[in-house]
């Protein structure tokens, strides 16, 4: 459900603002885990590039197909300047990142 209403967010925006030739700028967080992966393709259906934020560690080989239209930014969500650099440009952000246990470091 909630992956329709986001998919329908951005069509009504292209729609609104007249973007149809306009490749919408969309960061995303969380985009290597399982849910990022289908909002991916969803989002691929239309013309949308993604910067996403990824850790050293994250496994991409699942989103190949896609190479040419993401941008991967390395960093975490703990830092706040890698996070104002990520989204720079972007036309929304869209977060699902979580933090499981362990996956970050305790500094």
């Amino acid at each position: 459900m909630h992956l329709q209403l986001l998919c329908a967010f951005v069509s009504l925006w292209f729609f609104y603002f007249g973007l149809e030739r306009y490749v919408m700028k969309i960061a995303i967080t969380g985009l290597t885990g399982f849910l990022g992966h289908y909002v991916a393709k969803k989002l691929f259906e239309r013309d949308v590039h993604i910067q996403a934020l990824i850790r050293d560690s994250s496994n991409v080989l699942h989103l190949q197909d896609y190479q040419k239209k993401i941008t991967y930014h390395k960093g975490d969500l703990t830092n706040k300047e890698n996070l104002k650099q990520f989204v720079q440009g972007a036309d929304v952000v869209i977060h699902m990142a979580y933090e499981r246990q362990g996956a970050l470091s305790d500094s």
